[in-house]
């Protein structure tokens, strides 16, 4: 018997019916981008583990495990041919069962991709997404955004929707950054979307800060408890707060996410913006708010991930030492924190996701650990340089083009 120890972190099932042909392209889409893209071989994905099972009363309906993992989500794709097939229903009826306990870290996730597909008495219980009153063309990326936002929950352990415990924090909390001078209207209808259309809550200062509170130690305390949506406009980096924001986000190791929004220029740019994921911001695109609320959830789930992942892969490898994952590459704050840590003894392995940097930043990264006196005790890594460590000295580091 496997024990919990030896478990990965998190296995996703993507379930459907062998003669429904959309459901393998939809299962790829979210391979692509929860797992790795494989026609973008250098590109930093997820790395989620996924497996795709499909069957039919003539080929067989596949047994889903969830003793696999410490935690399971199984995404079924429900359709006509589901429906019809009387095979379906007793295996999604037992599913349901093994799942249903909201203190359960496994979790059902079913997908209605027709009208027909709400009535299964399998899911009448469940509350299923129901992509179907949306055009075909619209259900990837609702499909992603959707499934990445219960992913986040699920391994954060958070209760489901409905469940919440009445402190806040069940759904992802997006707080919003912005300079009132210019940033205020797209921060609003950012809020707006959030409330309107998706699971999660948002912190917006002019409403969120309680009359008579301390507001300063409010928005550092809720900047880093969140995840932090930058509207970067002309203003933003000339704001005191908003500023504070970004580095209290950062030293906690917060998700963060710049959303592009200059139109004329900044007089300076506000350095520590840098080593984050941005998206322009194009109210010409279809679906705009969409398209960035699922970027700050893609980094919310990557950014809770990528821990579990360094885990498992020391667990496999049989590793010791101090493992220390990073969700985003290093930079200069994190080697400054690194040094007013104690004590200072005892080497630390940085993990930060592939691929590794180049030779540039690698070089101006050795300059600082030597100048702190961390050059024989700290080394940085990727999950592809892992196994390299079993027979690495202290301060090794790793990166730097071919």
């Amino acid at each position: 018997m496997t024990t919990s120890a030896k478990l990965q972190s998190l296995l996703l099932y993507i379930v459907w019916h062998a003669r429904f042909q959309p459901g393998e392209e939809l299962a790829r889409g979210l391979y692509a981008k929860l797992a790795r893209d494989l026609r973008q071989p250098m590109h930093r994905g997820i790395g989620l583990p996924i497996r795709f099972l499909r069957g039919s009363r003539v080929d067989g309906v596949p047994e889903i495990p969830l003793d696999r993992a410490r935690h399971t989500a199984v995404v079924v794709l429900v359709d006509d041919e589901m429906v019809a097939d009387p095979a379906w229903e007793p295996r999604l009826a037992d599913l349901w069962r093994r799942t249903r306990d909201p203190d359960s870290p496994h979790r059902l996730f079913p997908v209605a991709l027709t009208e027909h597909a709400v009535k299964m008495d399998a899911l009448g219980e469940v509350n299923v997404l129901s992509l179907f009153r949306h055009p075909s063309e619209e259900w990837p990326e609702l499909l992603l955004h959707r499934l990445v936002h219960e992913l986040c929950r699920q391994l954060r352990a958070r209760p489901r929707v409905g469940q919440d415990d009445g402190s806040g924090t069940a759904p992802v909390r997006a707080f919003l950054s912005h300079a009132k001078r210019d940033g205020l209207p797209l921060a609003e209808e950012l809020r707006d979307y959030i409330h309107q259309h998706t699971q999660l809550k948002s912190f917006f200062d002019a409403q969120d800060i309680p009359y008579g509170a301390a507001w300063k130690k409010v928005l550092e305390a809720a900047a880093g408890s969140c995840a932090l949506l930058v509207v970067q406009t002309d203003a933003y980096a000339s704001r005191e707060w908003c500023r504070n924001e970004v580095l209290a986000a950062k030293r906690q190791g917060m998700p963060v996410l710049v959303v592009n929004a200059i139109e004329e220029g900044e007089a300076r740019s506000f350095p520590y913006l840098g080593n984050t994921p941005t998206i322009r911001w194009r109210p010409d695109r279809p679906r705009p708010h969409e398209a960035v609320l699922g970027r700050l959830l893609y980094e919310v789930l990557r950014t809770t991930y990528f821990p579990l992942r360094v885990e498992d892969l020391r667990a496999r490898l049989g590793l010791s030492g101090s493992l220390r994952p990073l969700p985003h590459a290093p930079e200069l704050l994190t080697l400054m924190g690194l040094a007013l840590e104690e004590p200072r003894d005892g080497p630390i392995v940085l993990v930060y996701p592939d691929p590794p940097l180049g030779n540039e930043e690698i070089g101006l990264l050795r300059e600082h650990l030597r100048e702190l006196g961390l050059e024989h005790r700290v080394s940085l890594t990727t999950p592809s340089g892992l196994p390299a460590q079993l027979g690495s000295p202290p301060g090794a580091v790793a990166g730097g083009s071919p």
